[in-house]
Order: structure tokens, then sequence, then C-alpha cells
């Protein structure tokens, strides 16, 4: 304890900078001894035994707290420690005493990344470019926070320094995402043949013309390395096949993640790859049984987690896709994009309180998101906490006058509360903006069930069956109306489906669904 103690004394001195060897009675190391220290310390850091590091550099510091290569070097063994924030400090201590040190920003900038602050990061590769301008790693890193940031001017100006024959290889990525980032495709294209000599540029490569929304010239790049090579990361199987997705042809896409698949059988990018192919065939079991995989061999990745919540979705698995947004959750409290597709299916599976919770997060974030408030209103009329739901869908109305969902949630919620009038009222506006909006006729349909207009009600319930006919309570409805009418044959066929739907629905599952009618 005593030793945990004292070397947070002596890190917070370090860090005001106040000098101990002359309060303590410590004489000042020699030269050479510092000198020797800082190579024990480097050589034990270069063998990842960072805490004799850790020791060797507290032993200099205490004699000289304003060493700044021991406290550079004492940065970095806190980066390697995911400790970015004491590594910050520590090198904008250094700054003060060596303000003109290309090392201390270049780490510092560093440490800003990790903590996800690119504009600082900037700011710091920027001194580095003006303290030593030659140096072309910094020139093409600060290049590349450039395009991160949408700055596609600024990121081709740094790397257009460079004479167009002396480029760096390791450049020519960023410069084409700069150059189709300002429309210049063709001249983005014509990176090309220089980055066939690198099998792992030119990967990276691909990848900026596949963001780039350019899969023709990606193909070109792949094949340009597939041509006369032998040996092939498999990655350029993964990508190619990921173009040519993107470009329709299926079949080769598929036949291109096979390959990736079989020199990589543990390759979660390309198992997630091959079941986006397989849902949009409507494959979606198939698709499931392929992000199982890819779980299993990443569990908790929520670039996993999301695949895995649509797919469970697709594939009618509805308790799979409730497993899997309640970790997606957990997993990305901060992106809200996930929150809202874990509400979204949390609202399938019948999660409602959870739903509510992650939604109220949700728009507090995105004030002006009509589907965000669409959702918590879902949420709250599930669980009949009518007054909330009603300010939280008319909120989604005010934002957008034409979602239609929101009209029928809100006839739904008059419905519940027995106002007739008013719940006519909005299911008829929701299918005055989406004709077919299945669920808004069938509330129509079952208003005019209950006022015993069974012509209205057949003409409704018949057009909402049409649109959807996987709706258990639409089929009930309408057998009712049909057996009223004295159709008794077609009143029985609609009872039996809506049994095998409701069954279906308890179960956590959707049964083989009928097929909608166009």
């Amino acid at each position: 304890m005593r030793h945990n103690k004292t070397s947070r004394l002596l890190y917070l001195l370090v860090l005001f900078g106040i000098g101990l060897g002359s309060h303590l009675g410590w004489s000042q190391n020699p030269r050479l001894t510092s000198a020797s220290s800082l190579t024990t310390a480097r050589k034990e850091v270069a063998r990842g035994d960072l805490v004799s590091a850790e020791r060797t550099l507290w032993t200099l510091l205490s004699g000289d707290p304003n060493q700044t290569e021991a406290l550079t070097l004492l940065a970095v063994i806190r980066g390697r420690q995911k400790r970015y924030p004491e590594s910050e400090a520590l090198l904008r201590r250094v700054l003060q005493l060596d303000p003109k040190s290309p090392v201390a920003h270049q780490d510092l900038a560093t440490a800003l990344i990790a903590q996800n602050k690119p504009d600082a990061a900037i700011d710091e590769y920027k001194e580095v470019v003006k303290l030593s301008p030659g140096d072309r790693a910094a020139k093409v890193e600060l290049a590349r926070l450039y395009v991160a940031r949408g700055d596609f001017a600024e990121a081709l100006s740094t790397l257009e320094t460079f004479p167009s024959d002396r480029l760096p290889i390791d450049a020519v990525p960023a410069k084409a995402a700069s150059l189709l980032g300002l429309g210049r495709t063709q001249e983005a294209s014509a990176l090309i043949s220089r980055a066939k000599e690198s099998p792992a540029i030119a990967a990276d490569l691909a990848e900026v013309f596949l963001d780039g929304n350019a899969p023709e010239y990606a193909l070109k790049t792949v094949d340009a390395v597939l041509t006369g090579r032998e040996r092939v990361p498999t990655r350029i199987y993964y990508l190619k096949g990921r173009a040519l997705q993107v470009t329709g042809d299926r079949l080769g896409a598929m036949n291109s993640f096979r390959e990736a698949l079989a020199r990589d059988p543990k390759s979660v990018d390309t198992l997630v790859a091959m079941a986006a192919v397989r849902a949009s065939q409507g494959e979606h079991a198939q698709a499931l049984d392929m992000l199982n995989r890819a779980y299993a061999l990443q569990p908790g990745s929520p670039a996993v987690l999301r695949r895995l919540v649509i797919a469970g979705i697709q594939a009618g698995q509805r308790n799979t896709a409730l497993r899997a947004a309640h970790e997606l959750a957990t997993r990305s409290p901060d992106n809200l994009d996930d929150l809202y597709l874990a509400a979204a299916a949390m609202l399938e599976g019948r999660d409602f309180v959870t739903a509510s919770s992650i939604f109220e997060k949700y728009v507090a974030e995105r004030p002006q998101d009509s589907k965000g408030f669409l959702g918590l209103g879902i949420a709250q009329l599930a669980q009949q906490h009518y007054a909330e739901a009603r300010k939280a869908l008319q909120r989604a109305l005010e934002i957008d006058p034409g979602l239609a969902d929101a009209e029928y949630q809100l006839g739904a919620l008059a419905e519940q509360q027995g106002t007739v009038a008013e719940a006519l009222q909005h299911f008829a506006r929701a299918v005055e903006l989406q004709p077919r909006h299945a669920k808004a006729l069938a509330g129509l349909g079952a208003q005019y069930l209950q006022g015993g207009d069974l012509e209205k009600a057949d003409s409704l319930l018949e057009r909402s069956v049409t649109i959807d006919p996987n709706n258990s309570k639409t089929q009930y409805d309408l057998a009712l109306v049909l057996a009223k009418l004295g159709r008794t044959k077609e009143a029985k066929q609609h009872m039996d489906r809506s049994r095998v739907l409701k069954a279906a629905e308890d179960a956590g599952k959707s049964p083989a669904p009928v097929a909608k009618t166009p």
C-alpha cells in the first residue's frame, strides 16, 4: 500500500514539474546514468516488460522529474496500458518543457485518437509537419485524419506536397479517398496501378472505392492483384465478393466469399457478408446460421449483433432477435443507431419496458427524430401508459405530419380508451396517408364490425388481409364478419389461419408466411 501511495505522489509531482532531488536530498544522476536507464527502459518496453520499464523510469524520474525522454516513454507505456488520459497528461507536460518536440506532438496525437478526439489530433499532427516538414509518415497520417473528418480538400492539399512521382505507397488510399470525396473519380482510378505493388495497400484502396460508391474500380483494384499472383491475402477475395455483391452479381459474390472462407474459416467479415447475400435472396434461416457462426467466433461484436437482430426478425426468430438486441444495447450504449435498432427489436419481442427506456434516451439525444418518438409512443401504449403514449405520438406527428404509423397508433390508443369517433378519424387519416396501411385498414374494419356495418367491415378487412395475410387478429376479425354474413366456409378458412398465426406468435416465431398480394 505504501508503495502505491508513493507511486501516485511521484506521478503527481512529475506532472506538475516539482523537482524532487533538491527537496529530498537525492543527488542528480549523471548524464551517462540517465542515458543508460533510458536505454534499459526502451529495451524493456520493446520486449513487453512494461512493469520493469516503468520501475526503471520512476527511478530516473525520482532524480529528475523533468526528464522529457523519460516522461515521453512513460506516456508510451500508459498508451500500451490503454490509460490514455494519463498518457495525454504526461505528454502535455513534456510539451510544456519542450514545445518543439515532434515526437511528443505525434505521441499526443496517438493518445487523442485513442480517446476519439480527432480534431485535437489533427492540430498535433499539423505541429509535427510544421516542425518536421520532411516527415512523410506524419503527412500521410494527417491526410487520413482529414479524410475521416470529410475535409477532402485539406487532405489532398497535404498529400500534394509530395511530388507526384514520389507519393508514398501507403498514402495512395488516402489520396484516392480525397479525390473521390471531391468528385474526381477518374483521377482516383489512376492510382490503381500504384496499389498493385502491395496487396495490403490494394485491399485498402479497394475498400476506399467501395465506400466511395465506385465498386467497378474496387474490382479493377483486386483483379490487378489477383492477376499473376499465386499467394493473395484472404481479404482480397472478401473485397472482391463485396464489390460483386454491390454490382448485383450475387453468384460471383458468393464464389469469392467461399474462396475467402476456405482460406480463412474464422473470417467474421466474410461470414457476415455471406449472410447479407443469403438474406437478400430471402434465405433468412441460412443467413441466421452464418451469423451464429460469426457470433461464436467474435462474441459481443456490435457489427455481428446488428446483423443478428435483423436476421432474427427476418427469420421469424423473435427470441433470437431479442437476445441480440439486449446484448447490442449493452455493448454499444453510446451508438444511437444501435440503440434505435435494439429498441425496435424489443418492440417486436414485446419487451416494452426496456424499449421505453432506450427510446427515452434516444429522443433526448435526437429530439427531431419522429421515428424515435413513434417507437416511444408504441412502447408506452403497450404498457397502457396512455398520457405518455399520446404525448410521444403527437410529438412524432408535429415533426412529421405525414407519418401514417403515428396516426395509426393514435387510433389504436383511442380504440383502447373507447373513443370510437377519434379512433375512426386517426385510422382514416393513416389510410389517407398510406392507402396500403394494412393495420389501419384492419383498425377501421374492426370499428365498423363493432358498429354492425358488416359490408364496410368486410371490404376493409379483405383489403387488409390481401396486403398482410399474416396478422392473426385481422384474420380473426374477418372470420367473424364472414360468419355473420353467412359465408361460413370462408369464415372457417380465416379462423383456421388465425389460430395458426396466434400459436406461432405465442411461441415467439413466425409461421410459414402466406405471400402478399402485390
